[in-house]
C-alpha cells in the first residue's frame, strides 16, 4: 500500500506538469502553475511530518535508522603531543580537503594492512598535517576551505567539533586512539567513555 501511495503520488505530480506544459492561455498557465506549487508544497510537508519518503518526495532524514542507545559506538581521534608531554586534540579541518571524519574510516580499514614503513611515513605525513594546521590556527588564521572564503566558505558538516583551545607548543608526536561509548550512558554521564591507545608516531 505505501508503494501503491507514492505511486499515485508520483503520477498526480507529472500530470500536474504536462498540465503546466500544455496550458497555452495566460490564465490556464497561472492556474497550473498554482497547482502545481501548492501539490509539491503540500505534499513536502506531509512527507517531512509523517517522516516517510514518496519519491521524489522526500523528508530529508539526516540518519535513515532508528537510534540504537544501547550500543556501543567507537571513533578514531587523533591527538598531538608537545614537548611537555601535554596532550591536545588535533583541529579535524588540519587534514582538509577532507577531515577526521573521513580520515578515521582510511584509517581504521587500511593502516593495518601498511607495512612497518608505511606505517611511519603515514604517521609522520599526519604530524605534520597536524603540525601544520596547529600553526595556522596559533597564528589566528583559517583552516580548510575558510583559507579562501573565510566565514563565506560552506561548511563541511556543522556537528563537526573543533577544539576551543589551540597549544602554543609545536607537536612532537601524534597519537591515535579508539574511544568508545554507549550513547544511553553517556548521556547519563557525558565524561563515561574508554580510551584505548591504537598507536602513536615515533620522534
Amino acid at each position: 500500500m505505501p508503494h501503491l501511495l507514492s505511486l499515485l503520488l508520483f503520477a498526480v505530480f507529472l500530470a500536474l506538469g504536462l498540465r503546466l506544459r500544455w496550458a497555452t492561455a495566460e490564465r490556464s498557465r497561472q492556474r497550473a502553475t498554482r497547482a502545481l506549487i501548492g501539490y509539491t508544497v503540500g505534499v513536502s510537508l506531509a512527507v517531512a511530518v509523517s517522516q516517510r519518503d514518496a519519491w521524489p518526495f522526500t523528508s530529508y532524514t539526516l540518519a535513515g535508522f532508528p537510534a540504537q542507545v544501547d550500543r556501543t559506538i567507537c571513533r578514531t581521534e587523533f591527538v598531538g603531543v608537545d614537548d611537555a608531554g601535554e596532550e591536545g586534540r588535533v583541529d579535524p579541518y588540519s587534514w582538509s580537503p577532507v577531515y577526521d571524519s573521513i580520515l578515521q574510516y582510511w584509517f581504521e580499514q587500511e593502516y593495518r594492512r601498511l607495512s612497518e614503513g608505511e606505517k611511519a611515513d603515514t604517521l609522520r605525513f599526519l604530524l605534520d598535517r597536524a603540525e601544520a594546521g596547529r600553526r595556522r590556527r596559533a597564528a589566528g588564521r583559517e583552516l580548510g576551505f575558510a583559507r579562501r572564503l573565510g566565514s563565506l566558505h560552506a561548511r563541511y558538516w556543522w556537528m563537526l567539533r573543533r577544539p576551543a583551545v589551540v597549544s602554543e607548543g609545536p607537536y612532537r608526536a601524534l597519537r591515535v586512539y579508539a574511544v568508545c561509548w554507549v550513547p544511553r550512558e553517556r548521556f547519563l554521564d557525558p565524561s563515561r567513555e574508554t580510551r584505548r591507545l591504537v598507536t602513536e608516531s615515533r620522534p
